[in-house]
């Protein structure tokens, strides 16, 4: 526990927040009763919240399985780019775990995407992920964001694109 705590945060001081929830999440299944990864992931949480650059989805939408929802946004300036984050909350509707597969992209089309494994429960859920370190992101202006729900049915309430600067 002691090692994956320490692990944690030397993540959170280095500011890679998706790793370090990741090592938090895996401290608090070693000893539930600790609050402090809860605590720790709650403030990354409320930090990256508190630096959010624009809402892409504002509001709760369900995206239903083998469906696609694209949604448009302002490309991010490029001062802030390598240091993004996408925060999105999210709530299982189905009684098994299955994967929401992201996608943006420009004018041009697609430049990248993410899969986000959503878990098997009921409980609204926080996913965060990095994508200022993949090229297509900081390189290139992006406009929209797509979702596509893999074999189960989902209710999005936010993906906010945030910045850890």
């Amino acid at each position: 526990y002691d090692v994956v705590i320490a692990e944690a945060d030397n993540l959170y001081n280095t500011r890679v927040y998706d790793k370090a929830i990741q090592s938090y999440q895996q401290a608090r299944f070693m000893l539930p009763d600790e609050p402090y990864p809860s605590e720790m992931i709650n403030k990354i949480t409320k930090y990256l919240d508190d630096n959010a650059i624009t809402d892409v989805v504002k509001e709760k939408i369900v995206i239903n399985s083998e469906v696609t929802e694209k949604f448009d946004f302002d490309p991010i300036p490029v001062t802030v780019r390598k240091s993004n984050y996408v925060l999105v909350k999210a709530r299982n509707l189905t009684d098994r775990a299955f994967k929401m597969i992201f996608s943006y992209g420009g004018d041009n089309g697609k430049n990248g995407g993410f899969v986000v494994q959503v878990p098997n429960d009921k409980e609204t859920n926080d996913f965060i992920i990095r994508v200022g370190n993949q090229y297509k992101w900081f390189a290139e202006d992006n406009n929209w964001m797509s979702i596509y729900s893999q074999n189960g049915d989902i209710e999005i309430n936010i993906v906010r694109i945030t910045t850890s600067n």
